[in-house]
Order: C-alpha cells, then structure tokens, then sequence
C-alpha cells in the first residue's frame, strides 16, 4: 500500500499545486484586472464582459494575474515538504538568450515547416498583409505570448517534470506532463482528439529538449516561437485561440489537414512534423537523463 502511495505522491503534488495556481490567479485577477483597467465588472454590461475577453489588452491584463499567482504558487511549495529547489535550477544559468534564441528558432521552423507542406499541398491559400495589424497589438501578444510560456514552462518542464522525476524514470516523467499538458487544453474551443495529441506530443519535445540543457529557457523558447509563430504572424488559431495577426490566409474545407478551427495543432501534418522532431532531438540531441541533484533548503 506504501509504495502505492508512493507512486501517486507526485500526483497528488501536482494536482495541489495546480489547484493553488488556479485559486491564486483568480485572485490575482480580481484584484489586478479592475485596478489597472478602471473597469468596475460589478456596473458593466454581460455582452460587454464577453467583449472583453477577446481584447488583446485585457488578455494581457489577465496573462499577468496569471504570472503573479503562478510566483505566489511557487513560493508557497518552495515551503513545502521535501523542500527542493526544483525551480531554482531550472531558471539559473548563463546562456538565457543564447538558449531562448535556440528555442525561439526550433519552435519557428516546426510551424514554419508545417505551413510550407499545407501551402505548397494547397491547404491553404491567399496569403496576404493584414492592413489592420499595428506595432502595439504586435508588442502586446508578443508579451502574452511570453508570459503564456514562461508560466507553463516553469510549471511544467521546470517543477511538474521534476516532481514525477523523484519517483519515474525521464522518460516517464516526460510522457506523464506531456500527457498532462495537453489534457489542461481540453475546454479551448474546437478541442479534439488530434489536438490533444498534437498539444501531447509538442510536450515530448519541448519535454525532451529540457535534458539538453536541464533548464527552462530552450523549452520556453520553443513554446514561444510556436506559438507567436503560429498566432500572431501566420494567423492560425493557437490551441482554438483566435489572435491578431501580421498575415491572413484562407483554408479548405479538410480540417484534418488545415486544423480547421484549432489551428495548426489540429492538423495531421504538424503531428508528422512533431514526430520527425522529435525523433530527432532524441537521437541527435545528446540528451542527458542522467539524476539531477537538488540543494535541499537548510532547516529552520
């Protein structure tokens, strides 16, 4: 029975501060969003609130409550027992640009090679300018865009993948968050079924990448190019999500292979593209899966 519970202990961790993270954010959010915006949300309109939600402002304004209780979660289990300092190694170092460049680029060019095969097939079409785009929506969904990824990194490949590491091997620790990963996005809308494998497998890469380096900023980067990328220059929906855009496009009616509403994470082509990738970062990388070792907290 013991050894049972020991094996559901990290679980129970991440689940708790998953749990806490939320709470924290919805707090943070009510106390941030109104105080920044000048909204009073008590005297306002319900078709207005759900106006909002899609204004790229108030979706960086909700991004940053987000990263304020995502930094009160860690604290809060930087305190709790075993008292390791999971994080701290995984945000330390001295090739932060160098590292986020990297990753910023094999992010890019997933995207970039899954848009070229759906271009060149004819899965989309009419690529051009969109006139509407301007410098300050490009900065603000640069901004939600970053943060978006620095808290699902840090979380994931920075404490998540680092709990399960106590009781499973790497690579069962890897498929674990992936699978994880990619189930937290199933109330974005037009989730389906190769969505949740494309989002599951683009968390084995960026899982996997993490051992090259043994820190966050290479899988942050790839999260970040992906998404940017895909968003706000191509204009695909990111996980469901509409953005603003630098480009627009048209796609045909075959969902399977444009992704359709999903975006690119809902076609089959970019699940090819993640497997050839992944392939490749396992056999070519010089991943390193050796134990990490933790500096435990001097006790009180």
């Amino acid at each position: 029975m013991s050894s049972i519970l020991s094996y559901l202990q990290p679980f129970l961790r991440v689940f708790a501060f998953f749990g806490c993270y939320i709470f924290l954010t919805g707090f943070s959010a009510a106390m941030l969003v109104p105080f920044l915006s000048g909204i009073d949300f008590s005297q306002t309109d319900p078709s207005a609130l759900a106006s909002m939600q899609s204004d790229p402002a108030m979706l960086l304004l909700m991004q940053l409550a987000s990263l304020i209780g995502f930094l009160f979660t860690l604290f809060v289990f930087s305190k709790l027992p075993p008292r390791k300092d999971y994080i701290q190694f995984g945000l330390i170092d001295h090739r932060v640009i160098k590292d986020l460049g990297l990753g910023t680029a094999i992010g890019t060019g997933v995207i970039l090679l899954s848009f070229l095969i759906l271009w060149l097939s004819g899965t989309v079409g009419n690529l051009q300018l969109n006139g509407d785009m301007s410098l300050r929506l490009l900065v603000v969904w640069f901004g939600i865009y970053l943060i978006v990824a620095f808290v699902e990194e840090v979380m994931f490949r920075g404490y998540f993948l680092n709990v399960f590491m106590d009781r499973y091997t790497p690579l069962t620790s890897v498929l674990i968050t992936s699978i994880l990963f990619g189930s937290m996005h199933f109330l974005n809308p037009s989730f389906g079924w190769l969505g949740l494998v494309n989002i599951t497998l683009a968390g084995v890469l960026i899982g996997l990448t993490y051992f090259i380096r043994k820190t966050i900023w290479l899988p942050l980067g790839i999260h970040f190019g992906w998404n940017f990328v895909q968003g706000t220059v191509l204009g695909f929906h990111v996980s469901g999500l509409e953005a603003d855009a630098v480009f627009r496009h048209e796609l045909s009616d075959n969902a399977l292979l444009s992704g359709g509403a999903f975006g690119l994470e809902g076609s089959i082509i970019t699940t090819l593209v993640c497997l050839i990738v992944i392939g490749l970062v396992y056999f070519y990388g010089k991943l390193n899966f050796q134990p990490l070792e933790f500096n435990e907290y001097e006790s009180d």
